[in-house]
């Protein structure tokens, strides 16, 4: 499959649960596609020519939060791993529902009240 054309490291039997387009807010916005799978979250880009990928288990995610963008536009999220990172993905267009993929795949995350 293409994920795992792209992500060589993921063993070949880890299936996509869900493909969404969006973009990874670094000093630019990156355009590219997230891929989440039961033990992994995979960012691809490519930029100018050049590969950009995010790859984070599925276990070092410590919160998923729903993100504004510029404060306004509810199409972001943002993930805290735990070695303190934090990545925020926007446009996405079913941010609901990728949210919700996401908290089922991250069973070990605490429900927010």
């Amino acid at each position: 499959s293409q994920y795992h054309k792209l992500f060589k490291d993921i063993p070949t039997e880890e299936s996509v649960l869900k493909v969404c387009s969006c973009a990874l807010q670094r000093d630019i916005l990156i355009q590219g596609r997230l891929y989440i799978s039961p033990n992994w979250l995979c960012f691809y880009a490519n930029l100018f020519g050049k590969d950009i990928k995010v790859v984070i288990p599925v276990v070092s995610v410590q919160l998923i939060k729903k993100h504004k963008t510029a404060r306004l536009l509810p199409n972001g999220l943002a993930i805290t791993t735990n070695a303190s990172r934090k990545y925020i993905f926007v446009s996405l267009i079913s941010r609901d529902s990728v949210y919700d993929v996401l908290r089922r795949v991250c069973t070990h995350l605490q429900v927010p009240s």
